[in-house]
């Protein structure tokens, strides 16, 4: 087993323009799409209106908390996926499912808001994951609850084989067979696999954003911005 740095001293920004050079043809609709649910996000913030924190509601401060996280972490997988890091966006839109299901829980519910801002343990969720799921699904009104919550549920459990570093999943990276050797990789990854995986993040991570985003601005933006923040919406779906 062979260091691929043993062979070849490159800084690491050379190769991670080499990998972007080579990703962005793959990822550019990708990433465009990611950019403009970003901007909506933004737009869903701003929509809301001021008001005096005393008057805002725990259920507004909890939201408007994570949909920023949202769309950090937006930009974030982004970022790395045009680098050359899949397996991190992955990760990270798995925590972005943790916040947008949030979000759909929360919804306009102060004693759940309440709950979410008391929580004090550094070593327990807030509420679990698969709870969150399905609390989101029936506070969205979707038809058959459950069943959506369970198909939501899969891509989570999916994200999280990058997240948790499953074996089924890491073994099978940061290795790459050339030449009859197997060469320990660090670094960029601009492979085939590497592209895939990048576009089940972008595309789970805008879809999650955007999600959240739209139920947000249902609830919270000021019915002056109601029918162009739906129409925006629409056409990002």
């Amino acid at each position: 087993m062979e260091n691929q740095g043993s062979r070849e001293i490159r800084s690491i920004s050379e190769l991670e323009a080499e990998a972007s050079s080579l990703l962005v043809p793959h990822l550019r609709d990708h990433l465009q799409v990611g950019s403009d649910v970003y901007n909506f996000v933004g737009l869903v913030l701003d929509a809301a209106p001021d008001a005096r924190l005393r008057d805002v509601t725990q259920a507004r401060k909890v939201t408007t908390c994570l949909l920023i996280r949202i769309a950090n972490d937006l930009r974030c997988i982004g970022l790395d996926s045009v680098r050359g890091y899949a397996d991190q966006a992955c990760a990270l839109t798995a925590s972005l499912f943790e916040a947008a299901f949030t979000v759909l829980a929360v919804g306009e519910k102060e004693s759940l808001a309440q709950e979410w801002i008391d929580h004090q343990d550094p070593n327990a969720p807030f509420r679990s994951i698969r709870k969150l799921t399905l609390m989101g699904m029936q506070n969205v009104g979707v038809p058959e609850p459950e069943v959506q919550a369970k198909r939501w549920y899969v891509h989570y459990s999916q994200l999280c084989l990058a997240k948790h570093m499953n074996p089924l999943f890491q073994s099978m990276r940061g290795l790459r067979v050339e030449e009859n050797r197997v060469l320990v990789v660090t670094g960029p990854d601009s492979s085939e696999e590497s592209v895939r995986l990048a576009w089940f993040a972008l595309e789970h991570s805008a879809g999650l954003a955007l999600t959240a985003a739209g139920f947000f601005g249902q609830k919270y933006a000021g019915q002056s911005s109601q029918k162009e923040l739906a129409t925006r919406s629409r056409e990002l779906h």
